[in-house]
């Protein structure tokens, strides 16, 4: 058995889809994990079509995880930046 706390908004969004496909809670979030491992390990088995690999990413690059990371500020790239004087003893 594992316990999850979830922020308010998350289970509400959670009990909406749940419902909308006509499924307890339980059984929503028990999909979803399912869908995520077999995912993974698909990925890791099969070759990835480019559309999926693509829709993937979007999907990766567009989870609430990634909204907390700040966005690199332009000095962080650029050229005397990324290129330092050890580069030219090399």
């Amino acid at each position: 058995m594992i316990t999850i706390n979830l922020k308010p908004e998350i289970e509400v969004q959670i009990r909406e889809k749940a419902k909308s496909q006509d499924l307890s809670i339980e059984k929503y979030i028990e999909s979803l994990i399912e869908k995520e491992v077999t995912d993974v390990g698909d990925y890791r088995q099969s070759k990835v079509s480019i559309d999926e690999w693509e829709k993937k990413l979007f999907k990766f690059i567009n989870s609430p995880l990634n909204y907390c990371l700040s966005v690199l500020p332009d000095e962080a790239i650029s050229r005397e930046n990324i290129y330092t004087r050890e580069d030219e003893i090399l």
